[in-house]
């Protein structure tokens, strides 16, 4: 059994770094066609928030 969680685990995480790898090679081709950026300090704080969640969440385990 935790040979097949550790194994969706690093799943899940090659997943995720494939899905950041094409957001930010979208992110790049829509720039060169002249999009614009709009809350940028909106991701910041998301990204804050979410590490933050995580935090609380080991805490009350």
């Amino acid at each position: 059994m935790n040979t097949i969680i550790t194994a969706i685990f690093f799943i899940t995480v090659i997943a995720r770094f494939i899905s950041l790898a094409i957001s930010g090679s979208n992110e790049r081709k829509l720039k060169k066609m002249g999009a614009v950026e709009y809350g940028k300090k909106n991701a910041a704080f998301l990204v804050l928030a979410h590490t933050h969640e995580i935090d609380i969440y080991r805490l009350l385990k």
